[in-house]
């Protein structure tokens, strides 16, 4: 998947998008929104919906992570990983 820039164009519907916006030092913020209505909201902030003016760029979601079979039923611990006690 690539960023796309919203000056090129905005999502074509109502759903969460990954977004980069940019910060006061320079560096730049990755999140996710929702899209509605030609805006991109944090529904979920304490302090209700807010609306983010600031985004440059969009993408859609990556599909959610689906461990093969063998390896989620698995007992082995992988090699890089310690077990907790």
């Amino acid at each position: 998947m690539k960023w796309i820039p919203v000056s090129e164009r905005l999502p074509n519907k109502q759903d969460d998008y990954l977004v980069t916006i940019p910060l006061d030092n320079n560096s730049t913020y990755v999140d996710v929104l929702h899209f509605h209505k030609g805006k991109f909201y944090e529904t979920d902030s304490e302090w209700g919906d807010v609306v983010y003016d600031d985004v440059t760029a969009w993408m859609p979601l990556p599909q959610p992570y689906k461990a093969d079979r063998k390896t989620e039923n698995s007992s082995e611990t992988p090699n890089n990983c310690e077990p907790f006690d």
